[in-house]
């Protein structure tokens, strides 16, 4: 198992096991879902960051997604798996991912604004 970040490649997977992990838990999709899946193009532009778990073939197993809020705080909004494939451990993997590069970030903008 390996940690990619996003490619196109991987668009219909991140809003398929989304969806499925949103409907399962909460029974529907609200606007902020869809206007997430609509525009990630948007979000990776403005720093959001998207990571995938994948196995030997390839196949994702799990991704997750965080997007700043502000120079130094950020949202976990996006986080699910692939239930038709074993993954284990594949979650934890793609959300230390994002934690990893949003602090290497936020440690980056604040030492360029000390200086």
């Amino acid at each position: 198992m390996k940690i990619v970040p996003f490619s196109e490649k991987y668009r219909k997977d991140f809003i398929e096991f989304n969806t499925a992990w949103i409907i399962e838990y909460f029974g529907f999709l609200e606007e902020g879902d869809h206007k997430t899946f609509d525009l990630i193009d948007e979000e990776l532009k403005a720093g959001a960051m998207i990571f995938f778990a994948i196995d030997e073939e390839e196949n994702p197993l799990a991704c997750c997604m965080v997007r700043p809020l502000n120079d130094q705080r950020w949202e976990i909004c996006k986080f699910a798996s692939n239930t038709r494939l074993n993954h284990k451990g594949a979650g934890s993997l793609v959300f230390e991912a994002c934690i990893d590069e949003s602090d290497e970030i936020s440690i980056q903008i604040y030492n360029i604004a000390s200086s």
